[in-house]
Protein backbone atom coordinates (compact mmCIF):
# COMPACT_ATOMS: atom_id res chain seq x y z
CA UNK A 1 0.00 0.00 0.00
CA UNK A 2 2.70 2.92 1.13
CA UNK A 3 4.41 1.47 -2.43
CA UNK A 4 1.14 2.35 -4.19
CA UNK A 5 0.55 5.82 -2.39
CA UNK A 6 4.26 6.95 -3.19
CA UNK A 7 3.14 5.89 -6.94
CA UNK A 8 0.16 7.65 -7.01
CA UNK A 9 1.91 11.23 -5.17
CA UNK A 10 4.50 10.93 -7.84
CA UNK A 11 2.08 10.58 -10.39
CA UNK A 12 -0.22 13.54 -9.46
CA UNK A 13 3.00 15.59 -8.94
CA UNK A 14 4.15 14.90 -12.81
CA UNK A 15 0.40 15.89 -14.27
CA UNK A 16 0.49 18.86 -11.73
CA UNK A 17 3.91 20.60 -13.20
CA UNK A 18 2.64 19.59 -16.43
CA UNK A 19 0.18 21.91 -16.53
CA UNK A 20 0.56 25.40 -17.89
CA UNK A 21 1.48 27.19 -14.76
CA UNK A 22 0.25 31.01 -15.99
CA UNK A 23 -3.52 30.48 -15.39
CA UNK A 24 -4.47 34.14 -15.79
CA UNK A 25 -3.17 34.09 -19.69
CA UNK A 26 -6.07 30.91 -20.24
CA UNK A 27 -9.03 32.95 -20.86
CA UNK A 28 -12.37 30.83 -20.34
CA UNK A 29 -14.72 30.45 -23.35
CA UNK A 30 -18.40 31.38 -23.18
CA UNK A 31 -20.98 30.37 -25.86
CA UNK A 32 -23.88 32.05 -27.22
CA UNK A 33 -27.19 31.62 -26.17
CA UNK A 34 -28.31 29.78 -29.55
CA UNK A 35 -25.44 28.22 -31.43
CA UNK A 36 -26.99 27.52 -34.83
CA UNK A 37 -26.42 29.87 -37.83
CA UNK A 38 -29.36 28.93 -39.55
CA UNK A 39 -31.77 30.36 -36.63
CA UNK A 40 -29.74 34.04 -37.50
CA UNK A 41 -29.69 33.68 -40.89
CA UNK A 42 -33.33 33.04 -40.58
CA UNK A 43 -33.59 36.14 -38.70
CA UNK A 44 -32.26 38.53 -40.86
CA UNK A 45 -34.51 36.98 -43.52
CA UNK A 46 -37.02 37.38 -41.97
CA UNK A 47 -36.38 41.63 -40.74
CA UNK A 48 -38.50 43.93 -42.73
CA UNK A 49 -37.21 46.57 -44.38
CA UNK A 50 -34.26 47.82 -42.49
CA UNK A 51 -35.27 51.98 -41.26
CA UNK A 52 -32.78 54.20 -41.63
CA UNK A 53 -31.04 56.21 -38.47
CA UNK A 54 -31.79 59.73 -39.00
CA UNK A 55 -28.07 60.68 -38.25
CA UNK A 56 -25.11 58.20 -37.55
CA UNK A 57 -25.93 56.15 -34.56
CA UNK A 58 -23.43 56.04 -31.54
CA UNK A 59 -26.19 52.86 -30.63
CA UNK A 60 -29.34 51.92 -29.47
CA UNK A 61 -31.24 49.53 -27.37
CA UNK A 62 -32.40 46.16 -28.57
CA UNK A 63 -34.01 43.13 -27.02
CA UNK A 64 -32.33 40.11 -25.71
CA UNK A 65 -35.82 38.04 -26.36
CA UNK A 66 -34.53 35.69 -28.98
CA UNK A 67 -38.31 35.59 -30.26
CA UNK A 68 -37.79 39.13 -31.20
CA UNK A 69 -34.64 38.03 -33.26
CA UNK A 70 -35.82 39.72 -36.48
CA UNK A 71 -36.34 42.91 -34.77
CA UNK A 72 -32.87 42.75 -33.39
CA UNK A 73 -31.83 42.00 -36.95
CA UNK A 74 -33.00 44.72 -38.63
CA UNK A 75 -31.82 46.96 -36.19
CA UNK A 76 -28.21 45.49 -36.58
CA UNK A 77 -29.02 46.17 -40.10
CA UNK A 78 -29.30 50.03 -39.83
CA UNK A 79 -25.57 49.84 -38.25
CA UNK A 80 -24.01 47.88 -40.11
CA UNK A 81 -22.28 50.13 -42.28
CA UNK A 82 -20.30 51.40 -39.40
CA UNK A 83 -16.58 49.49 -38.22
CA UNK A 84 -15.97 49.91 -34.45
CA UNK A 85 -13.17 48.86 -32.91
CA UNK A 86 -15.09 47.91 -29.73
CA UNK A 87 -18.98 47.08 -29.24
CA UNK A 88 -19.84 47.51 -25.82
CA UNK A 89 -22.90 45.54 -24.82
CA UNK A 90 -24.61 46.12 -21.60
CA UNK A 91 -27.39 44.42 -19.85
CA UNK A 92 -28.81 42.85 -17.16
CA UNK A 93 -27.36 39.99 -14.08
CA UNK A 94 -30.61 38.14 -14.41
CA UNK A 95 -29.15 35.50 -11.71
CA UNK A 96 -27.77 38.07 -9.90
CA UNK A 97 -24.81 35.80 -10.26
CA UNK A 98 -22.17 38.22 -10.37
CA UNK A 99 -19.95 39.14 -6.97
CA UNK A 100 -20.31 42.35 -7.23
CA UNK A 101 -23.04 44.77 -9.14
CA UNK A 102 -21.38 45.11 -12.16
CA UNK A 103 -19.42 42.61 -13.90
CA UNK A 104 -17.32 42.27 -17.33
CA UNK A 105 -15.66 39.92 -18.83
CA UNK A 106 -12.04 39.30 -20.24
CA UNK A 107 -13.19 35.88 -21.88
CA UNK A 108 -14.37 34.60 -25.14
CA UNK A 109 -17.34 34.28 -26.67
CA UNK A 110 -18.21 31.43 -29.27
CA UNK A 111 -21.03 32.18 -31.29
CA UNK A 112 -22.26 30.87 -34.61
CA UNK A 113 -20.59 32.91 -36.72
CA UNK A 114 -17.44 32.19 -34.76
CA UNK A 115 -15.25 33.18 -32.22
CA UNK A 116 -16.13 37.26 -30.45
CA UNK A 117 -12.75 38.43 -29.01
CA UNK A 118 -13.53 41.11 -25.51
CA UNK A 119 -11.92 44.35 -25.39
CA UNK A 120 -8.57 44.04 -22.71
CA UNK A 121 -9.64 47.77 -21.43
CA UNK A 122 -12.10 46.00 -19.26
CA UNK A 123 -9.22 45.40 -17.13
CA UNK A 124 -8.37 48.89 -16.90
CA UNK A 125 -12.17 49.98 -15.99
CA UNK A 126 -11.41 46.97 -13.13
CA UNK A 127 -8.51 48.43 -11.67
CA UNK A 128 -10.10 52.07 -11.41
CA UNK A 129 -13.08 50.06 -9.17
CA UNK A 130 -15.51 50.44 -11.64
CA UNK A 131 -16.60 46.78 -12.55
CA UNK A 132 -15.09 43.73 -11.17
CA UNK A 133 -13.51 40.98 -13.80
CA UNK A 134 -16.07 37.99 -12.96
CA UNK A 135 -16.75 35.34 -15.77
CA UNK A 136 -18.71 33.20 -13.56
CA UNK A 137 -21.96 35.07 -14.14
CA UNK A 138 -21.68 34.86 -18.03
CA UNK A 139 -21.82 31.64 -18.55
CA UNK A 140 -25.69 31.60 -18.71
CA UNK A 141 -26.18 35.20 -18.86
CA UNK A 142 -28.63 35.38 -22.30
CA UNK A 143 -28.80 39.10 -22.24
CA UNK A 144 -24.84 38.69 -23.35
CA UNK A 145 -25.53 35.30 -25.53
CA UNK A 146 -28.33 36.15 -26.92
CA UNK A 147 -26.64 38.82 -29.05
CA UNK A 148 -23.04 38.16 -29.29
CA UNK A 149 -23.96 36.46 -32.86
CA UNK A 150 -26.08 39.70 -34.32
CA UNK A 151 -22.60 41.36 -32.74
CA UNK A 152 -20.37 39.13 -34.41
CA UNK A 153 -22.16 38.72 -38.13
CA UNK A 154 -22.68 42.71 -38.30
CA UNK A 155 -19.16 43.41 -36.93
CA UNK A 156 -16.62 40.49 -37.13
CA UNK A 157 -13.74 42.67 -36.58
CA UNK A 158 -14.75 44.47 -33.55
CA UNK A 159 -14.04 43.00 -29.95
CA UNK A 160 -16.69 43.14 -27.29
CA UNK A 161 -16.91 44.81 -24.37
CA UNK A 162 -19.89 43.06 -21.89
CA UNK A 163 -21.01 44.59 -19.13
CA UNK A 164 -23.75 43.53 -16.87
CA UNK A 165 -25.71 45.45 -14.14
CA UNK A 166 -27.48 43.62 -10.50
CA UNK A 167 -30.82 45.67 -9.55
CA UNK A 168 -28.22 46.44 -6.73
CA UNK A 169 -26.43 48.73 -8.82
CA UNK A 170 -26.39 52.30 -7.58
CA UNK A 171 -26.97 55.22 -9.48
CA UNK A 172 -23.31 57.23 -8.83
CA UNK A 173 -21.55 53.34 -9.49
CA UNK A 174 -23.28 53.75 -13.24
CA UNK A 175 -22.94 57.26 -13.36
CA UNK A 176 -18.83 57.04 -12.70
CA UNK A 177 -18.80 53.82 -15.33
CA UNK A 178 -20.69 55.62 -17.67
CA UNK A 179 -18.14 58.61 -17.56
CA UNK A 180 -15.47 56.12 -18.06
CA UNK A 181 -16.51 54.19 -20.83
CA UNK A 182 -14.45 54.52 -24.35
CA UNK A 183 -15.98 56.61 -26.94
CA UNK A 184 -13.85 56.50 -30.37
CA UNK A 185 -15.06 54.21 -32.32
CA UNK A 186 -17.30 52.49 -30.36
CA UNK A 187 -20.69 51.31 -30.57
CA UNK A 188 -23.03 50.63 -27.63
CA UNK A 189 -25.79 48.42 -27.00
CA UNK A 190 -28.39 48.32 -24.48
CA UNK A 191 -29.70 45.23 -24.25
CA UNK A 192 -32.93 45.33 -22.27
CA UNK A 193 -36.62 43.93 -22.48
CA UNK A 194 -39.61 45.50 -20.75
CA UNK A 195 -42.86 44.50 -20.30
CA UNK A 196 -42.97 41.05 -18.15
CA UNK A 197 -45.59 38.75 -17.66
CA UNK A 198 -48.53 40.35 -18.19
CA UNK A 199 -51.23 39.89 -21.21
CA UNK A 200 -50.36 42.18 -24.64
CA UNK A 201 -53.01 45.28 -23.27
CA UNK A 202 -50.98 45.52 -19.79
CA UNK A 203 -48.11 45.29 -21.51
CA UNK A 204 -48.74 47.94 -24.10
CA UNK A 205 -49.97 50.75 -21.29
CA UNK A 206 -46.96 49.64 -19.54
CA UNK A 207 -45.40 50.53 -23.16
CA UNK A 208 -46.42 53.89 -23.65
CA UNK A 209 -44.87 55.20 -20.69
CA UNK A 210 -41.53 52.88 -21.40
CA UNK A 211 -41.32 54.90 -24.68
CA UNK A 212 -41.40 58.06 -22.98
CA UNK A 213 -38.59 57.37 -20.92
CA UNK A 214 -36.68 56.14 -23.86
CA UNK A 215 -37.53 59.23 -26.24
CA UNK A 216 -36.92 61.41 -23.52
CA UNK A 217 -33.92 59.75 -21.89
CA UNK A 218 -35.67 60.73 -18.49
CA UNK A 219 -33.37 59.48 -16.30
CA UNK A 220 -35.86 60.24 -12.95
CA UNK A 221 -38.53 58.34 -14.54
CA UNK A 222 -36.48 54.87 -15.07
CA UNK A 223 -37.49 53.61 -11.04
CA UNK A 224 -41.53 53.39 -12.23
CA UNK A 225 -40.79 52.01 -15.53
CA UNK A 226 -41.71 48.32 -16.18
CA UNK A 227 -38.39 46.60 -17.36
CA UNK A 228 -35.86 43.91 -16.34
CA UNK A 229 -32.97 46.76 -15.95
CA UNK A 230 -32.99 49.95 -15.05
CA UNK A 231 -29.85 50.26 -14.31
CA UNK A 232 -28.62 49.42 -18.02
CA UNK A 233 -31.22 51.75 -19.20
CA UNK A 234 -29.51 54.77 -17.04
CA UNK A 235 -26.36 54.03 -18.01
CA UNK A 236 -27.05 54.04 -21.69
CA UNK A 237 -29.13 57.47 -21.27
CA UNK A 238 -25.68 58.81 -19.27
CA UNK A 239 -23.58 57.09 -21.80
CA UNK A 240 -25.93 58.64 -24.81
CA UNK A 241 -25.63 62.06 -23.19
CA UNK A 242 -21.65 62.06 -22.98
CA UNK A 243 -21.40 61.37 -26.54
CA UNK A 244 -24.03 63.83 -27.99
CA UNK A 245 -26.64 61.52 -28.84
CA UNK A 246 -29.58 62.61 -27.13
CA UNK A 247 -32.12 61.88 -29.83
CA UNK A 248 -34.02 58.50 -29.45
CA UNK A 249 -35.43 57.20 -32.85
CA UNK A 250 -37.81 53.91 -31.57
CA UNK A 251 -38.14 51.61 -34.78
CA UNK A 252 -40.11 49.03 -33.66
CA UNK A 253 -42.46 48.29 -30.91
CA UNK A 254 -44.42 45.41 -30.02
CA UNK A 255 -44.70 41.95 -27.82
CA UNK A 256 -44.36 38.47 -28.07
CA UNK A 257 -48.17 38.15 -28.56
CA UNK A 258 -48.59 40.49 -31.64
CA UNK A 259 -45.26 39.26 -32.84
CA UNK A 260 -46.66 35.80 -33.00
CA UNK A 261 -50.36 36.78 -33.81
CA UNK A 262 -51.10 35.10 -30.70
CA UNK A 263 -52.84 37.77 -28.39
CA UNK A 264 -54.18 34.53 -26.31
CA UNK A 265 -51.06 34.76 -24.54
CA UNK A 266 -51.42 35.38 -20.97
CA UNK A 267 -48.04 36.56 -20.32
CA UNK A 268 -45.80 38.27 -22.82
CA UNK A 269 -42.43 40.45 -23.23
CA UNK A 270 -43.07 43.35 -24.58
CA UNK A 271 -39.90 45.42 -26.48
CA UNK A 272 -38.64 48.72 -27.30
CA UNK A 273 -35.82 49.20 -30.26
CA UNK A 274 -34.36 52.85 -30.66
CA UNK A 275 -31.16 54.50 -32.31
CA UNK A 276 -29.70 56.75 -30.50
CA UNK A 277 -28.16 59.52 -32.75
CA UNK A 278 -26.41 62.96 -32.40
CA UNK A 279 -29.26 65.77 -31.80
CA UNK A 280 -31.68 66.99 -28.80
CA UNK A 281 -34.09 64.38 -27.04
CA UNK A 282 -37.45 63.77 -28.90
CA UNK A 283 -40.02 65.65 -27.70
CA UNK A 284 -42.46 63.33 -27.45
CA UNK A 285 -46.58 64.16 -27.27
CA UNK A 286 -47.14 65.54 -23.56
CA UNK A 287 -48.86 61.86 -21.99
CA UNK A 288 -49.83 60.90 -18.46
CA UNK A 289 -50.19 57.52 -17.69
CA UNK A 290 -53.06 56.64 -14.78
CA UNK A 291 -53.77 53.26 -13.31
CA UNK A 292 -57.19 53.87 -12.03
CA UNK A 293 -58.00 50.77 -10.01
CA UNK A 294 -61.37 51.76 -8.65
CA UNK A 295 -62.32 50.22 -5.20
CA UNK A 296 -59.35 47.30 -5.60
CA UNK A 297 -56.36 48.03 -3.36
CA UNK A 298 -53.90 45.82 -5.64
CA UNK A 299 -53.56 43.53 -8.77
CA UNK A 300 -51.12 40.41 -8.14
CA UNK A 301 -48.72 39.20 -10.72
CA UNK A 302 -45.29 37.90 -10.97
CA UNK A 303 -42.71 40.02 -9.73
CA UNK A 304 -45.54 43.01 -8.91
CA UNK A 305 -45.05 44.12 -12.56
CA UNK A 306 -48.73 45.37 -12.97
CA UNK A 307 -48.34 47.56 -9.95
CA UNK A 308 -45.53 49.34 -12.02
CA UNK A 309 -44.96 51.00 -15.45
CA UNK A 310 -47.07 54.63 -15.20
CA UNK A 311 -47.24 58.29 -13.55
CA UNK A 312 -49.20 57.67 -10.99
CA UNK A 313 -52.39 55.74 -9.41
CA UNK A 314 -55.35 57.94 -9.30
CA UNK A 315 -58.80 58.25 -10.83
CA UNK A 316 -60.52 59.69 -14.09
CA UNK A 317 -63.37 61.78 -14.16
CA UNK A 318 -64.17 60.61 -17.37
CA UNK A 319 -67.51 58.76 -19.30
CA UNK A 320 -65.82 55.15 -17.81
CA UNK A 321 -68.06 51.76 -17.31
CA UNK A 322 -67.87 51.72 -13.14
CA UNK A 323 -64.73 50.75 -11.83
CA UNK A 324 -64.96 47.90 -9.23
CA UNK A 325 -66.71 45.27 -8.55
CA UNK A 326 -69.09 44.57 -11.31
CA UNK A 327 -70.34 41.08 -10.00
CA UNK A 328 -69.38 37.47 -9.79
CA UNK A 329 -66.63 38.38 -8.17
CA UNK A 330 -65.05 40.10 -11.53
CA UNK A 331 -63.99 44.02 -11.29
CA UNK A 332 -62.32 46.35 -13.79
CA UNK A 333 -59.31 48.25 -13.88
CA UNK A 334 -58.29 51.08 -16.32
CA UNK A 335 -54.71 52.29 -17.47
CA UNK A 336 -55.57 55.51 -18.65
CA UNK A 337 -53.34 57.80 -21.21
CA UNK A 338 -53.95 60.95 -20.75
CA UNK A 339 -53.71 63.35 -23.54
CA UNK A 340 -54.02 67.05 -24.07
CA UNK A 341 -57.40 66.71 -25.47
CA UNK A 342 -58.16 63.04 -24.80
CA UNK A 343 -57.85 59.87 -23.05
CA UNK A 344 -57.32 56.40 -24.59
CA UNK A 345 -58.23 54.23 -21.87
CA UNK A 346 -57.57 50.33 -21.76
CA UNK A 347 -60.15 48.11 -19.57
CA UNK A 348 -58.03 45.43 -17.58
CA UNK A 349 -61.55 43.29 -16.32
CA UNK A 350 -59.69 41.05 -13.38
CA UNK A 351 -61.08 38.10 -11.35
CA UNK A 352 -60.34 37.33 -7.56
CA UNK A 353 -58.05 33.94 -6.40
CA UNK A 354 -58.14 33.62 -3.08
CA UNK A 355 -56.73 37.13 -1.21
CA UNK A 356 -55.50 38.35 -4.43
CA UNK A 357 -56.96 39.75 -7.91
CA UNK A 358 -55.61 39.21 -11.17
CA UNK A 359 -55.80 40.14 -14.30
CA UNK A 360 -58.03 37.86 -16.55
CA UNK A 361 -56.37 36.01 -19.12
CA UNK A 362 -57.08 37.33 -22.50
CA UNK A 363 -59.69 34.37 -24.01
CA UNK A 364 -61.54 35.03 -20.59
CA UNK A 365 -61.21 38.87 -20.68
CA UNK A 366 -62.58 38.56 -24.18
CA UNK A 367 -65.61 36.81 -22.93
CA UNK A 368 -66.02 39.20 -20.23
CA UNK A 369 -65.82 42.34 -22.69
CA UNK A 370 -68.60 40.38 -24.85
CA UNK A 371 -71.15 39.24 -21.64
CA UNK A 372 -71.22 43.02 -20.47
CA UNK A 373 -70.80 44.72 -23.57
CA UNK A 374 -67.91 46.42 -22.91
CA UNK A 375 -64.40 47.82 -24.98
CA UNK A 376 -61.39 46.57 -24.66
CA UNK A 377 -60.19 50.12 -25.28
CA UNK A 378 -62.26 53.62 -25.16
CA UNK A 379 -61.04 57.09 -26.79
CA UNK A 380 -62.93 59.50 -24.31
CA UNK A 381 -62.49 63.24 -25.52
CA UNK A 382 -62.13 65.85 -22.64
Amino acid sequence: MVALAAIALIVFAAMRFAQPQNRASIKPIHYGTLMSESFYNDAYDAARTTVAPDAVPVGGIIPHHLLAAPLIARFMNGIADQRPRTVILVGPDHLNRGIDPISSSLGTFRTAYGDLMTDPRATDLASDGLLNIDEHPFDYEHSIGGLTAFVKRTFPDAQLLPIILKDSATPEQVDRLASALPTTDTIFLTSVDFSHYLPSPVAQFHDVYSRRIVETQEVGGIARLEGDSPMSLRLAFDYFKRRGAERMQVIDESDSARLTGHPEFAETTSYLIAYATAGAPTTPEPVTTVLDMGNIASVASAEDRFMTGFDRIGTFDGALPKLGDLGHGQGLAAGIVERAHEALVYLFPLVRRGRDWNAMDPVAAAAFFKKNDISATLTVPY
